[in-house]
């Protein structure tokens, strides 16, 4: 194969994959309805939606997002689920937007429930300290990896919709500090409140 062929190959190859992505982009996908603002707002009695302060607005970019406070047990929480299809940004590990915040991560944790996992952070900022938990929902488990997400969004990507509902994250941080024990009973009843896929 001469030079210029395999130019105008490469060349033909390229262009047809320029046009493919942008067709692509044009067709229908699947619209699901918002599973977790609906779960949330059947839990109305012990939930009320509440506005981002300027912190949440800057961490979470453009995303879609909705914030809730719930109270329970003497301790509220503040639960913020964000989807990653409306904004330009795409969703990724809270942990580097917190450190680009300021706040200096001195532990992160595991926590396990019935439907999956989550992440819970201890931070510091100056004298403030402060946790938060966060977890990716497919619409069926709970999990906490970013290489998972990312490899969700694209099967949900690439087959248009029809392999489920778009990933959510869901980040939640209570009114004050929890010591691990107090957070194992956060995984037994709030976490499966926000997240049960029944």
């Amino acid at each position: 194969m001469t030079t210029s062929r395999h130019s105008a190959l490469k060349f033909l190859l390229l262009l047809m994959m320029v046009l493919l992505s942008i067709i692509w982009s044009y067709l229908p996908r699947v619209n699901h309805t918002d599973l977790m603002a609906l779960r949330l707002d059947s839990l109305s009695k012990s939930l009320h939606e509440s506005s981002l302060t300027a912190d949440e607005q800057r961490l979470t970019g453009l995303n879609k997002v909705r914030k809730w406070i719930y109270s329970g047990d003497g301790i509220s929480w503040v639960v913020v689920t964000a989807e990653g299809k409306s904004g330009k940004s795409k969703l990724h590990d809270p942990t580097y937007c917190l450190l680009g915040a300021g706040w200096q991560l001195f532990s992160k944790n595991k926590l396990f429930f019935e439907h999956g996992d989550a992440t819970v952070l201890d931070l510091r900022k100056e004298t403030d300290l402060r946790q938060c938990a966060y977890m990716y929902f497919n619409g069926r488990t709970a999990y906490s990896s970013s290489f998972r997400y990312w490899i969700d969004t694209a099967i949900h990507n690439l087959t248009l919709g029809l392999s489920g509902p778009e990933v959510e994250m869901i980040m939640l941080y209570p009114s004050r500090n929890l010591s691990l024990d107090e957070w194992d009973q956060c995984s037994m009843k709030l976490l499966p409140l926000l997240i049960n896929p029944d």
